[in-house]
């Protein structure tokens, strides 16, 4: 099966190869969820991957190498993560973009140190990778500041009693953002009513964990899911209650959310690396190539995965000049962003920003 992915990603890669005489391409592999819970990140991922590869190609690829991308799909799935890690070792990949959920990255991670690959991920955000020197490195390292923002902006509306549903399927993020947004409440005189944990195969559709967040009767309820499992669980909750404030993470916040929970997911309130809004005009070039490549709107796993390659080609650029692609990146300064610059600290994390929005309509509307 394992193989059968990696053929299926050199054939996707193949469409950005020059012909047989130029210089051997660089190696980049992809790692993310294409077929499991997490697919709608894993797509749009890829999707942006593909288009900035192919925009780099055309403009004659980074020190007159085209880029050839291998994609594998972990499926959302530990050991499938672990042997995609594997394969692409063993293809000799200069580099690797993913996993996008921190229970990928806790399986593929040991596996990159020992062979040494730097392994970029624009949403992994887990405290557990942090202040650790290895070969993972995360555009969205500090992502857990914002999230305590994001706790005193809930308190100051009064929602000083919040109920949480947090799903089991990517425990370390959960743990993590629960863990700084609960830190940031207390101080600010509020406390964490309940704490439900679920999976996104519960048999009752979500009945129970619907009933023991509205017995709760908390100021507001927090969804710490994907987008998939957040839009089905305020869709039943909003047929016992209408009123109650419904908020969430990062991880549940791309296209997903908007498609699947229609009209119950109006108003729904959460925080992002990005402001989908943005007016400079290198947000909305973006904003339309995207569109028009695709289709589909843009979300902000296209925004992250933008700055995690603008920094991926920064630091093969500069690589020559150091004794390694990990120095490199270390050594890079600011590189300028789609909206902020981003700088790796010492143990190759950046600090993102962070934006509170609302969903309104077809849109997600910042605040």
């Amino acid at each position: 099966m394992a193989g059968r992915k990696l053929a299926l990603g050199v054939l996707a890669a193949g469409l950005f190869l020059a012909s047989c005489d130029d210089p051997e391409p660089l190696r980049i592999g992809f790692i993310g969820d294409l077929s499991g819970p997490g697919f709608d990140i894993g797509r749009s991922a890829r999707n942006t991957l593909q288009m900035l590869v192919a925009e780099r190609n055309s403009e004659g690829g980074i020190g007159g190498r085209q880029i050839e991308v291998l994609f594998l799909d972990d499926a959302g799935d530990p050991e499938t993560a672990k042997a995609a890690a594997l394969e692409l070792a063993a293809a000799n990949v200069d580099a690797i973009v993913g996993p996008f959920i921190s229970a990928m990255a806790e399986a593929v991670v040991p596996i990159i140190n020992e062979h040494r690959i730097v392994t970029l991920s624009p949403t992994v955000a887990s405290r557990e990778f942090s202040g650790i020197d290895d070969y993972f490195f995360r555009s969205s390292g500090n992502l857990l500041d914002t999230t305590k923002d994001f706790a005193r902006h809930q308190a100051a509306k009064g929602r000083k009693r919040i109920a949480v549903a947090a799903n089991e399927g990517n425990p370390f993020f959960a743990r993590s953002w629960l863990s700084a947004f609960e830190s940031a409440l207390i101080e600010s005189g509020g406390e964490i009513s309940l704490v439900r944990s679920f999976r996104s195969d519960e048999t009752q559709g979500y009945s129970g964990v619907v009933s023991e967040l509205h017995a709760s009767r908390s100021d507001a309820v927090l969804v710490i899911a994907n987008s998939v499992d957040t839009a089905r669980l305020v869709q039943q909750y909003r047929k016992i209650d209408a009123d109650t404030p419904m908020i969430g993470s990062h991880w549940g916040t791309t296209r997903s959310l908007i498609d699947h929970g229609g009209r119950a997911v109006q108003g729904f309130e959460a925080i992002q690396s990005y402001d989908l809004e943005g007016t400079s005009e290198r947000f909305i070039a973006l904003r339309e190539q995207y569109g028009r490549h695709f289709g589909r709107q843009m979300d902000f796993t296209v925004a992250g995965m933008f700055d995690a390659v603008a920094v991926l080609f920064a630091a093969l650029e500069r690589r020559t000049n150091f004794s390694s692609l990990k120095e490199a990146f270390l050594n890079l300064g600011a590189v300028k962003g789609i909206q902020y610059d981003l700088e790796f600290d010492s143990f190759g994390d950046a600090t993102p920003k962070g934006y509170f929005f609302v969903v309104r309509g077809n849109e997600f509307v910042r605040e």
